[in-house]
């Protein structure tokens, strides 16, 4: 088996086969490959990098929910 990537100039490509390949059935396949960049890992967040996204009033409501969410924890621990 023979496997090469190639970027083709224009639309002709030509290759040349092995002579044991002579007179043998051979399956061509031709698809385009798309190289993957390598991505930097993103910084993981941090509380401070989301100051300031709540309005007080929202921070209130967070609050107020997250105290009676801990309030129902008694019954559990």
């Amino acid at each position: 088996m023979i496997r090469t990537i190639i970027t083709p100039k224009n639309t002709d490509v030509h290759f040349t086969i092995p002579a044991e390949y002579v007179g043998e059935k051979l399956e061509l396949i031709l698809f385009a490959t798309k190289e993957t960049k390598k991505v930097k890992p993103k910084k993981t967040a941090t509380l401070v990098d989301f100051k300031g996204m709540l309005t007080p009033e929202d921070a209130d409501l967070f609050n107020a929910e997250i105290k009676k969410s801990r309030g129902e924890w008694g019954n559990i621990f």
